[in-house]
Parts: structure tokens; C-alpha cells; sequence
């Protein structure tokens, strides 16, 4: 037998055999791997769910140290609700807080624009060989100047001390002014100042935005107040109707015993009270609901006891509101003049063109000019008054507009984003101007709906007046009363809610016109005020 390729066929051998070991120690070590991650997860899962379960809160986490005492009653009026909101609220205070940010970003980069004074660094070597210790500490003026140009003086102080030499010192300072112009490519006011300039107008953006929010704000404070009011005059118009149900429940009852009605109107009456003291649970339920949220809003604790001032919905109840005359096409001009956000966006289309401008200028030539005076940098020589003693270097930096490509896009973006800004310009002024039309047609139909809700309260009236006279003569039946006593309630807090809608229509018209100013407690100046509550302004 031939043996010869024996050994070859053991190293052949060996190889697959390794291999297939190999193949089954890494199939192996990915199912351990995986177990032992499961574990590793289980484990942090229970012991993660033990500590969130035990975790408690601090005391301190728990009370707020402005929080209203619960024992005392507060009266709030809608002035009160308005400046509490603007100190409380916690989405206003976000606002307020993004406007605060904004102005520091611009504080930030007006800074860099500033002479700025600061440490050129403090190194310190020694060399035990020569037994020398240097130090150089030193200072450095920086200033930025908005033709895109940058000058810096840095001021430095070598000290040296030979121990060799029995720990002599030495002194050398030396000066070093450096200059740094753009030529071509970034030069030029108007192109080095855009950082500046938008940091400047990003933070007028922000406080339009903030004042139209400020606005927006206050209308939100105003529906909630009268939305609670409401509730409240709902509330008792629905105990007035039970107290007339149960009378007149007991009344027919009464003529039922005595056989002058049939008893199933008796029934008919009681059922209807049952009924009534149903809607006054929930009417009850109701507004606490609507006063806690309201509470919420302002910043006050749910537990916190506040009544909400009556007055402003009872005066306008009783006075009624007066019509408003709208001249459309002057308030629209008044609009497109005064608007905050259109000139925002007006603004960003001018933003837009700048930027198409800085986007060609980022395809031109660079070429860039560096100079540097310096002197008292040669250890064998001091710094001298003499110029001529200082060394002195200068060069151009030149980059050729050549493969741009990035740039290019970057320049066709910036005129499609130009387009885009006019149109938005364009399509906002025309949205201001709808939102005016929509905004007048909405207090007119409140108007009208509020005239014909307050003609539908006085016939109610009057019709449950009549009912009742005839039912008692025997010409009505039980479910005439209630019918009319249930459409009389209908009307009551119908005329009410048109009242309110009327209140919410205008301060939105007020808004869509820009004709809502407020004071720094964001209340609304001027006779707003006055006629949003019937009150007049404190003297």
C-alpha cells in the first residue's frame, strides 16, 4: 500500500475538523451569548421594577412654595384671571422663556462681534538637563469687524530662570498683531454682517410671535372665564326649573288626589322633576369640572377655593349687547398695515434674498489676505519701539471657483426657497385679509343670534306664563306646562351662550385686525376691557 500522501490527508483532515469546530464553537458561543443577555434583561427588569415601585417622591417635590392657601376664598375677575395667567400659565411661561433664549443667542453673537479681551494661554517647561524653567503667560484682543475682517493683538511675557546660573531671571515680552481680510469671497459688509443681522431680526420674529401668542393667550383666558360663568348661570337656571318642576309636580298632584286632573299627568310632573334633578347633578359635576381645569390653567391648585366673579356675565345679561358697526374694507387695510406675522413673513422674504446673494457669493473666488507684525519673538533680541527691528510677514490665500458643486445647489435651493418665500408673502396677506371677512361675518351672525335667542327667551316667557294660567283652568294639560317650562330653560341659557359667542367673535375680530393691545399685566387697554364685561376701567 502507497502511504505517501498519507500526511497530506491527516493536514486535510485537521483543517476540516477545525473548521467544523470552529463553525460549532461560534454557534455555540451566539446561543450563550443570547441566554446570557436574556438573563442579563430579566435580571435588570426585576430589579428596576423593585425600585420604581418603592420609589416615593420628596416632600419638598410635592408642595410649591407660592401655592394659594385652600382654606380661604378667592374672588378672581377676569382682569385678575388675565394677569395671573401671564404670571402662571406654564405654556406662557415656555413662551416667555423661548423669547429670553432668543434674545441671549443674539447677546451671544453680538459678543463675537464685540472687542473681545482674553487669556493667549500660561505654559510653563522645565528642563532638568539645564536646570531652566520658562514660563509665558499672555493676553490676546480679538475684534471682528463686520466688513468680514478679524485683528487680534496678542501680548505675551517670557520668564526664564537658569538655576544653573544661581536662579537669575530674565525677561522677554513680545507683541504680535495679526490681520485677517477676506478679498473676493466674503467680503464686504453685507455678506461678513449676515450673522449679525439675523440673529438681530430672528429676535423681532420671536417677539411678533410672542405678542400675536400674547393676544391669542388672553381671548383663551376670556372664553375659559365665560365658559365657567356659564356653567355657574346654567346651573342655577337648571335648580330655578327643578324647584318649578317639584312645585308644580306637588300642584298636580294635588288636583290629581282631588279628581279634578288624571292621575298619569301627576306622574307625568313628578317623572320630569326626577329629571331635573338629574340634569342639576350633572350641571353641578360640570362645573366643578370646568373651574378645576380652569384653575389648572391659571397655575392655581384644584384644591385651592376660588370663585370666579359673576358680575361681567350678569351685566351684559342685563344691559344686552350693543351692535357693532364694521366698515370690512377699512379694517382689512388696517390689517395688512398692522398685522405682526404678515410683516414677519414679509421680512423672511427679504431673509429669503439675502440669502440667494451670500448663496452667489459662496460660487466666486476666495482669495484671502493674512498679515502679522511681530515683535520681541527672537530670544537674542528685545522688543523694541522701532518697527523696523519687528518681523513682518503677509500672505493671499487663493481658491479657484473650481468643482463648487455643493455651492451650486446650495444657490439654486436659495432661489427656490426665494419663490417659495414670495409666495407665502403673497398668500398670507390674502389669508389676512379672508380672516378679517370670516372674522366680521362671524360677530355679525353672533349679533343676529343673540337678538333672536333673547326674542325666543321673552316668548318663552310669556308662553309659560299662559300654560300655567290655562292649565290651572283646565284648558292646558300637564305636558303643555312642561313642554313650555322646558323651552323657556332652553331659551335662558341659550341667550346666554350667544352672548358669550358674541364676547369670543369680537376680541377674534379685535385680533384678525390687530386692534388688541395689551398692557404689561395682559389686560387689554383702552374700552376692550368695558366691553367684553360691561365694567368700567379702574380711574
Amino acid at each position: 500500500m502507497n502511504l505517501s500522501g498519507f500526511p497530506e490527508l491527516c493536514r486535510v483532515a485537521v483543517r476540516v475538523a477545525t473548521g467544523v469546530m470552529l463553525l460549532c464553537a461560534a454557534g455555540c458561543s451566539t446561543s450563550h451569548v443570547l441566554r446570557q443577555t436574556d438573563r442579563a434583561v430579566d435580571e435588570i427588569l426585576r430589579a428596576k421594577h423593585e425600585e420604581a415601585a418603592s420609589y416615593r417622591l420628596p416632600p419638598a417635590a410635592l408642595t410649591r412654595p407660592d401655592e394659594d392657601a385652600g382654606s380661604e376664598t378667592t374672588t378672581l375677575t377676569l382682569r385678575d384671571c388675565l394677569t395671573r395667567g401671564t404670571l402662571r400659565n406654564r405654556d406662557f411661561q415656555s413662551q416667555r422663556d423661548a423669547l429670553a433664549k432668543s434674545a441671549l443667542s443674539l447677546f451671544s453673537t453680538r459678543f463675537r462681534y464685540q472687542t473681545r479681551f482674553g487669556s493667549a494661554g500660561a505654559t510653563a517647561t522645565y528642563t532638568p538637563d539645564g536646570r531652566t524653567l520658562t514660563a509665558s503667560p499672555g493676553f490676546e484682543l480679538l475684534r471682528w469687524l463686520s466688513a468680514g475682517a478679524r485683528i487680534s493683538v496678542s501680548v505675551t511675557e517670557h520668564i526664564i530662570r537658569s538655576f544653573a546660573t544661581g536662579g537669575t531671571q530674565t525677561y522677554q515680552p513680545s507683541v504680535v498683531f495679526s490681520l485677517f481680510q477676506p478679498l473676493l469671497q466674503g467680503a464686504g459688509r453685507r455678506i461678513a454682517g449676515e450673522e449679525l443681522r439675523s440673529a438681530e431680526r430672528s429676535v423681532v420674529y420671536q417677539i411678533r410671535s410672542f405678542l400675536r401668542y400674547q393676544e391669542s393667550f388672553s381671548i383663551d383666558v376670556a372664553r375659559r372665564y365665560y365658559d365657567v360663568l356659564l356653567a355657574r348661570d346654567n346651573l342655577k337656571n337648571i335648580r330655578n326649573n327643578e324647584q318649578f318642576l317639584r312645585d308644580a309636580a306637588d300642584r298636580i298632584q294635588m288636583l290629581a288626589d282631588a279628581g279634578r286632573t288624571a292621575q298619569f299627568q301627576a306622574d307625568q310632573a313628578r317623572q320630569d322633576a326626577y329629571r331635573a334633578e338629574q340634569n342639576r347633578v350633572q350641571a353641578e359635576n360640570r362645573l366643578r369640572t370646568l373651574e378645576d381645569e380652569f384653575k389648572v390653567f391659571l397655575g392655581i391648585p384644584p384644591q385651592a377655593t376660588v370663585v370666579f366673579d359673576p358680575s361681567p356675565l350678569e351685566n351684559l345679561l342685563r344691559t344686552g349687547i350693543p351692535e357693532m358697526p364694521l366698515d370690512v374694507e377699512t379694517f382689512i387695510e388696517t390689517a395688512l398695515a398692522s398685522r405682526l406675522d404678515l410683516m414677519t413673513t414679509y421680512d423672511e422674504y427679504e431673509d429669503a434674498e439675502r440669502r440667494v446673494v451670500l448663496s452667489r457669493d459662496a460660487l466666486r473666488t476666495r482669495l484671502d489676505l493674512s498679515a502679522s507684525l511681530k515683535g520681541g519673538s527672537d530670544p537674542s533680541s528685545r522688543l523694541t519701539a522701532d518697527l523696523s527691528e519687528w518681523e513682518w510677514e503677509a500672505g493671499l490665500a487663493l481658491d479657484l471657483p473650481v468643482g463648487k458643486v455643493p455651492e451650486a445647489v446650495a444657490y439654486r435651493t436659495a432661489l427656490i426657497d426665494r419663490d417659495r418665500a414670495k409666495r407665502d408673502f403673497i398668500l398670507k396677506r390674502e389669508q389676512i385679509s379672508l380672516e378679517v371677512i370670516n372674522a366680521a361675518a362671524g360677530v355679525r351672525e353672533a349679533y343676529l343670534s343673540y337678538q333672536s335667542q333673547k326674542n325666543s327667551l321673552a316668548l318663552a316667557e310669556r308662553r309659560v306664563d299662559s300654560t300655567q294660567m290655562l292649565q290651572e283652568a283646565g284648558r292646558a294639560t300637564t305636558r303643555d306646562l312642561l313642554d313650555a317650562q322646558e323651552s323657556y330653560l332652553s331659551a335662558r341659557t341659550s341667550v346666554a351662550q350667544s352672548v358669550v359667542r358674541y364676547l369670543t367673535a369680537y376680541l377674534q375680530f379685535l385680533q384678525a385686525c390687530e386692534m388688541l393691545p395689551l398692557d404689561e399685566h395682559g389686560v387689554w387697554k383702552g374700552v376692550v376691557y368695558a366691553q367684553v364685561t360691561g365694567e368700567t376701567l379702574p380711574q
